[in-house]
């Protein structure tokens, strides 16, 4: 098996997507004498996406000229406010300072790029930069918190009917999930990767590889070489001399090395280190340094060995100096070690040279009086062995089918709860007020909307009455797909208590509301308790009205919280049922609303992996209530994960924050 931080997730250009072009004829001398010919140009958002077009074909070619039109690019849009181009610039920039590992400057840069990119509401580009800081969570080994990005885009493509960038999420989902050692998923989400790639007719040697890395963490060695191969004769037809290339015969040579196979695997390691040249510092690099120092000390090359060694030294960049350090430290000891070992022995050879003669005469005579003796007791034992081992081999013949067919059942599976759950995703995402629809009613709002699964309990629901603005946090009964499940039927009633019932106070749509979810539950023959809890707002200029299911409204004024309460009691069955209240409250300029659900004062975590609690949460809104909307999203974001740290998430989460004008 190889070991986990041998498999390397093959770069496959930042999550970049889009429109961006990649000219094959580029070169240095044709982008600098672009790049001089643009910047003649008189200012115009032309001449910036121009710029931002050198930077982004150039930042493999030649990272200097980027770096100089990205930041040309850069200062026009900041200067003319061209918000659109002046994100792309910032984006370029965080990928090269991503290929650089300077990581804390790259994940800096996309999160400016994306506040640019949600100011005016381009929730794809926002998907694809936090697409690249799932990438490098990936590079520092924080796979967890990179699994988490890569799914909350794989979701925004799907809105945006995006298959190759969910086919690349879903791919980077199982490398991760191969780092973590989780064998299974990585295979699953693979597997599901080849799919989209085969709808979509494409050809793509990551798919191949990557799926073949987690046929052999799976001990399907022949499965994952086959599609190793696959990989390598698309590279061979299409990109003979992709430097991507190197990370394949590394591969290849590792498992080969496994199996013993000791000439091929030199084979593959030479094949890597001819395609990488002198392209190695960074963190791919190291392993093949490293894998090729190894095999060819086993293979007694000590030589070569002392070369890619010697090179392995050379990477002293500060995020693989930490990584790597124990690993370097290991190989130089073992090698110092086993080379004056075999400098002694050399030493001494000559002088014990005659010693040894001289022993062998007097232990052949030994040997050959007890050689028969031996031999003959030899040949009884291979007989007896060679029985039991039939025995042996027909039993274990026979648990090895059981096991082949146990295991295929558990894939197929593990393949339909995951199209289940992917199904439930579409369904629940049809409840969803679409990201436009949310820029029109609410301008001047955010909306964080993190599940703790694939589904949520959690929904947020959003309507326009002639000039009254209905909107609405809601925690429905449990989480993944069973929250989901009841989450439709919340909404469904909601929507019939305003459309159908034409009720307009927010206490008479909640009485109506937990009347229709309470009677489609008594339809079935189980005792089904399931509801919601709810924070319902309508608002009409300044005049704010309000309902709530167990969840309050906040108005955050002048930096203070003022508190209306909900009634306490659920939308569903409930004994003391009593009708909800509905709370008029008039609203000033700059006065903030918040409702939410109670994932996020619930979630544990801090330095004791207690409860943030009610009191955290107000204390955050209260140093935040005056940044823009959009601002006050991450940073609600990120104290979140701040302080959710390593421990799970548990519950789902949904606030929506309202600014008046």
């Amino acid at each position: 098996m190889l070991k986990v931080n041998e498999i390397v997730l093959l770069v496959w250009v930042f999550l970049a997507f889009g429109s961006e072009h990649a000219l094959a004829q580029d070169s240095p001398e044709s982008l600098q004498f672009e790049l001089d010919s643009i910047i003649t140009l008189d200012e115009s958002e032309e001449k910036a996406e121009l710029l931002n077009n050198v930077a982004w074909r150039s930042k493999y070619i030649d990272k200097s000229i980027s770096k100089k039109a990205g930041e040309l690019a850069f200062t026009l849009s900041e200067k003319n406010g061209y918000a659109s181009q002046s994100a792309f610039a910032l984006k370029i920039a965080g990928i090269l300072d991503d290929e650089e590992g300077k990581y804390v400057q790259a994940v800096e840069k996309y999160n400016q790029a994306i506040a640019r990119y949600q100011s005016i509401n381009d929730s794809l580009s926002v998907a694809k930069c936090e697409a690249n800081i799932g990438k490098i969570y990936h590079h520092i080994r924080k796979n967890e918190e990179a699994i988490i990005s890569f799914r909350s885009s794989f979701v925004v493509f799907g809105e945006y009917d995006f298959p190759m960038g969910q086919m690349i999420c879903v791919q980077s989902i199982g490398v991760c999930h191969l780092e973590l050692g989780n064998s299974d998923s990585a295979l699953v989400y693979c597997l599901k990767a080849k799919d989209i790639l085969e709808e979509l007719g494409g050809i793509d040697p990551d798919v191949y590889m990557n799926l073949g890395l987690s046929y052999v963490a799976n001990a399907d060695t022949t499965k994952g070489l086959e599609n190793l191969h696959i990989a390598n004769e698309i590279y061979e037809k299409y990109a003979p001399h992709d430097i991507n290339r190197s990370v394949l015969y590394q591969n290849l040579s590792s498992i080969y090395e496994q199996q013993n196979e000791l000439v091929k695997a030199a084979k593959y390691i030479d094949l890597c280190m001819e395609t990488i040249g002198d392209n190695y510092y960074n963190r791919e690099g190291t392993y093949q340094l490293k894998a090729a120092s190894l095999l060819n000390y086993n293979l007694g090359n000590y030589k070569q060995s002392a070369f890619w060694f010697n090179e392995l030294d050379k990477v002293k960049d500060s995020l693989y100096t930490a990584d790597n350090l124990a690993a370097i430290t290991e190989m130089r000891e073992k090698y110092e070690s086993e080379k004056k070992e075999l400098e002694i022995q050399t030493l001494n050879q000559e002088k014990d040279l005659e010693e040894v003669k001289r022993k062998r005469e007097e232990e052949k005579v030994f040997y050959f009086g007890i050689g028969g003796v031996l031999l003959a007791i030899l040949l009884i034992w291979i007989v007896i062995a060679l029985i039991q081992k039939s025995r042996s081999n027909k039993e274990i013949r026979v648990k090895n089918e059981k096991i082949e067919f146990q295991k295929s059942i558990l894939e197929e599976k593990n393949h339909e709860i995951v199209s289940s759950i992917e199904y439930a995703l579409r369904i629940q995402k049809a409840i969803l007020p679409p990201q436009a629809k949310v820029a029109e009613l609410m301008p001047d709002s955010f909306i964080l909307y993190q599940p703790k699964d694939i589904v949520a309990g959690d929904f947020y629901w959003i309507e326009k009455e002639g000039s009254q603005l209905y909107f609405a946090a809601a925690d429905c009964t449990g989480h993944g797909v069973p929250g989901a499940m009841v989450s439709v039927v919340c909404s469904a009633a909601l929507n019939k208590s305003l459309k159908e019932l034409n009720l307009r106070k927010p206490g008479e749509i909640l009485d109506a509301t937990a009347n229709l979810v309470t009677e489609q539950f008594s339809n079935s023959d189980e005792e089904v308790k399931d509801g919601m809890d709810i924070a319902l707002c309508v608002l009409d200029g300044k005049k704010l009205s309000y309902a709530g299911a167990n969840n309050p409204l906040w108005i955050c004024r002048e930096g203070e919280i003022i508190e209306v309460k909900a009634n306490k009691q659920p939308i569903g069955e409930f004994e003391k049922r009593v009708n909800f209240d509905t709370h008029e409250i008039d609203l000033i300029e700059n006065d903030v609303v918040y409702v939410f659900s109670d994932g996020y004062p619930d979630q544990f975590g801090g330095e004791k992996g207690k409860k943030m609690k009610t009191k955290a949460f107000k204390q955050i809104l209260k140093e935040i209530f005056h940044l823009p909307m959009v601002e006050q999203k991450k940073v609600l974001y990120d104290k979140f994960e701040f302080w959710r740290g390593e421990l799970e998430q548990v519950d789902d989460v949904c606030i929506i924050g309202l600014k008046i004008k």
